[in-house]
């Protein structure tokens, strides 16, 4: 596959969206969305599929502003086909006992590992058949 990688955050702290800006800055292959609540992720999501841009990885918080949470996003991104995969993002991963797979969580990341954010993304970037590894 050729174009842009397409990444939508989201996340409730507004720290982590500057350091993700700086973990992928001088990247052009990867364009990033960020969004605070779950309600403006989901309606940048369904608009870019309506467009026929979809996003190729969300990256959602456990807990965000407003109702729909990280997990409720991840949830309508598989039933609605909002994107391949959902990352979800944690403070405490070992709270979460449901069964996140078939709620469609394609992995989590704990906030104490949120350095290592760029190689999830990559892995994910390969596994969708982008024929170019990104420069780290």
């Amino acid at each position: 596959k050729t174009g842009k990688f397409k990444i939508l955050f989201a996340m409730n702290n507004i720290d982590f969206t500057f350091i993700i800006k700086d973990q992928f800055k001088g990247r052009e292959d990867v364009d990033l969305t960020f969004s605070i609540t779950g309600e403006k992720a989901l309606e940048d999501l369904r608009n870019a599929k309506e467009m026929k841009e979809p996003f190729n990885l969300v990256v959602t918080d456990l807990r965000l502003v407003n109702k729909i949470n990280g997990i409720d996003v991840a949830e309508a991104v598989k039933k609605e086909n909002l994107a391949p995969r959902t990352f979800l993002l944690t403070v405490f991963p070992e709270r979460l006992t449901t069964d996140l797979k078939n709620k469609g969580v394609g992995e989590i990341i704990p906030r104490t590992e949120f350095i290592k954010l760029p190689k999830s993304v990559y892995r994910e970037f390969l596994r969708q058949g982008y024929l170019e590894i990104p420069q780290e």
